[in-house]
């Protein structure tokens, strides 16, 4: 199995507080690995740092075997057709003045073809009517199925969910957690899945990783970390939810 994504001695600090602090994490393609740790810790900053959409101090962002963090601008946008991210509030991810299907449309740019954005509607379980309607018309669920078709819309080879189900209730967590368990495995995609909720992480994703402090302090197979924990931290946070 080859690797997709390295990071190296990656540094991000706001003003005298270190955000984050990795020596080293390494991901491998095809795998869906957990990102688990307490708000505040450094997940959603690592995620910028990889997306480019926050700018470290120090490192290297390895992808496909090329550091991509020391690339200008026009080779950034070709790297991200393979990279995509899903957010934690499906609404605010939309325009509110497009319909979900014009917002699909505009990540296809040069192949903004209807059958495509409904095919793609259709593959994350939304009928095709859906196309037409606007964010604000629709349930979180909803949205969030929408705003999974627009990150597969470039057909990514890494997809990153940073909270993506927190906002929205138990049941459609559920079904939103078994449709990007089953596009990952059918489209043999990678996926980064940062949760606060490590039994959430348990569900999907065969390897965690446990951040704490803008640290990696713990990373195996799911199995291990669930069962075999060897920082009193991952215990505890297996306690508070399992």
């Amino acid at each position: 199995m080859s690797t997709i994504l390295e990071l190296n001695n990656i540094k991000k600090a706001y003003d005298v507080k270190m955000a984050v602090d990795i020596d080293r994490l390494v991901i491998d393609e095809g795998d869906c690995v957990g990102l688990v740790g307490e708000s505040g810790c450094g997940k959603s900053t690592l995620a910028g740092i990889i997306t480019n959409t926050v700018k470290k101090d120090y490192g290297s962002v390895i992808f496909k075997g090329e550091d991509i963090s020391r690339y200008k601008a026009r080779k950034m946008r070709d790297i991200y057709k393979n990279i995509q991210m899903i957010y934690q509030s499906p609404v605010a991810s939309f325009d509110p003045k497009y319909t979900l299907g014009k917002s699909v449309a505009e990540a296809l740019r040069n192949n903004k073809n209807d059958n495509l954005v409904s095919e793609l509607f259709i593959s994350v379980g939304l009928s095709a009517e859906y196309v037409n309607k606007y964010p604000g018309q629709v349930s979180g669920g909803e949205c969030q199925r929408a705003a999974i078709a627009r990150a597969l819309a470039v057909k990514p080879e890494f997809l990153i969910c940073d909270e993506a189900t927190s906002a929205l209730d138990v049941t459609v967590q559920s079904q939103i957690i078994a449709l990007i368990k089953q596009l990952q495995q059918s489209r043999k995609m990678t996926v980064l899945f940062i949760s606060h909720d490590i039994a959430l992480v348990s569900q999907i994703c065969n390897k965690t990783a446990i951040m704490k402090d803008g640290k990696i302090i713990e990373y195996s197979d799911t199995d291990n970390i669930i069962n075999r924990p060897e920082k009193e931290y991952t215990r505890l946070l297996i306690k508070s939810v399992l």
